[in-house]
């Protein structure tokens, strides 16, 4: 995969479609820029991580729990292979690309307050997950730069911490809350989740 192996900004459409054996205009018909299919494979990430963790913790935490997993597990995931992190990095860089991340997070947060019942309204979540976005790219540019020393399950409680914030959670649930989704997070076998998303995307399959 030429992202994979040349990075996301050293990628041409060009070279992407002569991958794909197909010409330029067809590749344009299905994503009009670049940023579409990062997007998409971001998505795939994503969701591949939420679904993994519905089949086998949906019914088991509460809402405010299963959002900080999945973000533990999201972090874990971005930087369990180089390519990942060098694509959540290159996202980071590139406000289209973070403004992109924003909007799927919000969408994917938006599910899991709904499945909940959490009463927490679009408009909140939106404000919240921007500013969380935005400082957890600046963590991790500042930490790729070695300009901050950070472990990724700290960023990760980090960003939990700061959206709960946002979203007027108390800081004694907070903490409550980062704790318990560490705990179940640490029950959870990174390489089960590569697994899991290499068998439902074909792209990430070697």
């Amino acid at each position: 995969m030429l992202f994979r192996d040349n990075g996301y900004s050293n990628t041409t459409t060009r070279e992407i479609a002569s991958a794909s054996c197909i010409n330029k205009g067809l590749l344009h018909y299905y994503y009009r820029q670049k940023e579409d299919i990062i997007l998409e494979m971001f998505t795939d990430i994503l969701t591949g991580i939420k679904n993994y963790l519905d089949c086998n913790y949906k019914d088991k935490i509460d809402g405010l729990t299963y959002y900080a997993t999945l973000n533990i597990l999201f972090i874990r995931t971005m930087n369990s292979k180089q390519y990942f992190s060098d694509m959540l990095y290159e996202m980071m860089m590139c406000r289209t690309l973070t403004k992109i991340k924003i909007i799927k997070t919000v969408d994917i947060c938006y599910e899991i307050i709904t499945d909940f019942n959490i009463p927490i309204t679009k408009y909140q979540l939106n404000l919240a997950v921007t500013a969380a976005v935005g400082a957890e790219a600046e963590l991790i540019l500042s930490m790729k730069e070695k300009e901050i020393k950070m472990t990724y399950d700290k960023l990760a409680t980090t960003i939990n911490k700061l959206l709960f914030t946002m979203l007027k959670i108390s800081e004694s649930e907070i903490k409550i809350t980062n704790e318990e989704s560490m705990k179940i997070a640490d029950t959870i076998d990174s390489e089960d989740i590569l697994l899991y998303l290499e068998q439902n995307y074909t792209w990430l399959q070697n």
